[in-house]
């Protein structure tokens, strides 16, 4: 009697493609994006936030 379709062994797919690494850049592109797109939620304008963050550091 031949196999039916359901009694195969499951067919193993590589996932990996499915979950690339993206580059150095492309993570840090969409960092920058949400950053912006909180500080805007929150009122900030982006060179007042850069101006805090670069005070901060010299606080340190």
């Amino acid at each position: 009697m031949p196999k039916t379709l359901w009694e195969d062994p499951p067919v193993t797919v590589d996932v990996n493609f499915m979950f690339f690494q993206e580059d150095q850049r492309a993570k840090n592109r969409k960092k920058k994006i949400n950053r912006n797109k909180h500080l805007k939620k929150v009122g900030i304008r982006v060179w007042q936030a850069k101006r805090i963050r670069r005070r901060n550091r010299c606080l340190r």
